[in-house]
């Protein structure tokens, strides 16, 4: 076995674990973001049809406040950046 056969073995072992590893990273952060929010828990202020859906599909941080600045929904990307 030469040399540029084993380099070529190298890089294709470590180009598969690349992709193992990224369509994991995906898949699980397609699933944290089905997730409910805590957020959405809370159902006393009256929004509009849709906020829900929108800051369930949102990959940023979003949040909704209330005239008094209290936070009514949040994405969990919020959460996850310790925003609410």
């Amino acid at each position: 076995m030469n040399v540029d056969a084993a380099v070529a073995a190298a890089a294709a072992i470590a180009g598969l674990c690349t992709g193992v590893i990224a369509m994991l990273a995906f898949r699980w952060s397609e699933r944290d973001q089905s997730r409910p929010t805590r957020s959405s828990l809370h159902t006393d202020a009256v929004l509009p049809p849709g906020v829900d859906t929108v800051l369930s599909v949102l990959r940023s941080s979003a949040v909704v406040l209330d005239e008094g600045d209290a936070v009514v929904k949040a994405s969990s990307a919020a959460y996850a950046l310790g925003l609410v």
